[in-house]
């Protein structure tokens, strides 16, 4: 017997193969896709804190008059020739007295900035952030070079640094 052409159990056949081949390459780029957002997720998170975190400690690691750590920040405690550096929502704000509206250090994922006193002129700060499950904590101790004194009312951390330039 000579048929020409293929039975309906070889196509059939044939098609699962396809199948099974093109279900496990989905999988596969869906799993790279995945993977990649949640890196890129994890990276913004890292860049911002880690940014932020260095601007802090650049803008007070010089100053020449104490700092003051306090709890929260209200129009009462903004005073003149002073630079605030504080959490607002999901973001951390640096708020310079003479300017219209304070500046963003971090603009979201903020879910925390706790500030202490770790001795006389060396300060604490500790942001921390979320995002698409993602955490991460960032600590970073800045020494006073100019030998000002750490004050404030904060007694276990607060979520203000007032300094003067």
């Amino acid at each position: 017997m000579n048929n020409k052409g293929v039975t309906l159990i070889e196509l059939l056949v044939v098609l699962a193969l396809i199948g099974i081949v093109i279900v496990t390459a989905f999988s596969l780029l869906n799993f790279g896709y995945r993977t990649f957002n949640k890196g890129t997720s994890q990276e913004e998170i890292q860049s911002n804190l880690s940014l932020a975190s260095h601007v802090i400690a650049r803008n007070i690691r010089y100053v020449k008059e104490d700092i003051f750590i306090l709890d929260n920040l209200s129009e009462d405690d903004i005073e003149d020739g002073y630079y605030y550096i504080y959490k607002e929502g999901d973001s951390i704000k640096h708020l310079i007295k003479s300017e219209d509206s304070p500046r963003d250090l971090i603009k979201s994922y903020c879910d925390s900035f706790i500030v202490s006193k770790k001795n006389k002129n060396t300060l604490e700060i500790k942001i921390t952030s979320s995002k698409e499950n993602q955490d991460y904590e960032i600590k970073t101790r800045v020494l006073l070079l100019n030998s000002p004194k750490v004050k404030g009312k904060a007694t276990n951390g607060g979520s203000v640094i007032k300094y003067k330039p």
